[in-house]
């Protein structure tokens, strides 16, 4: 680490310049004052550390997901998942916890992030976005915007509505990290749904 009292590099001449041009700041102190920065700036949005992967995190339905009718609505529970976990990278909740998405959706294998899996696997039909206190939710834009709280204690609910949308994959109710946060293959669960033939 650069000597924080070492201001500018030393020159080899102790007599000033009568020339009357400004110094150029140094290389070591350009590196000082960019770490300085960068430092002040992840503390004033608050950055915080990841605690790593969950643990134990569950995603059920209330009601069979097998042979629904189009047009379904089923309540879908997760429950142990981490409200401190899953920091986000990008707005709107950039360094904070940010929850999971709760997405009903057509999938293509494998569709979980921490498998190498890009967007294009994860067709969304319907989504929600559980997050961990008030001030995310109402960043995300509140209930009308799909956001839904989730409790201190990991838990969260949500009424799903099951489309039969056009499909080339397979139906399910996926959960993952938020705002671009990093894998975490113990929030990544899903329940998977099959409609009933057309009468």
């Amino acid at each position: 680490m650069d000597n924080p009292t070492a201001a500018t590099e030393q020159t080899g001449s102790t007599r000033p310049s009568n020339t009357g041009a400004h110094r150029r700041p140094s290389r070591r102190w350009a590196a000082s004052s960019m770490a300085a920065l960068t430092v002040a700036t992840l503390v004033a949005v608050g950055c915080v550390a990841d605690p790593g992967p969950t643990a134990g995190a569950t995603l059920t339905a209330a009601t069979s997901t097998v042979g629904v009718v189009d047009g379904s609505v089923v309540r879908v529970s997760g429950r142990g998942y981490n409200p401190a976990a899953n920091i986000g990278t990008r707005p709107p909740l950039f360094a904070q916890p940010a929850g999971v998405y709760v997405i009903f959706a057509c999938v293509s294998d494998p569709w979980r992030p921490s498998q190498g899996a890009t967007g294009s696997s994860r067709q969304v039909i319907q989504q929600f976005w559980a997050v961990p206190g008030q001030a995310q939710f109402d960043a995300i834009g509140g209930a009308a915007a799909g956001a839904v709280l989730m409790g201190a204690d990991g838990s969260f609910d949500v009424d799903v509505t099951l489309t039969a949308a056009p499909c080339t994959g397979r139906y399910a109710v996926i959960t993952y990290p938020g705002s671009g946060a990093a894998a975490n293959p113990g929030e990544e669960n899903e329940i998977p749904v099959t409609f009933a033939a057309p009468a």
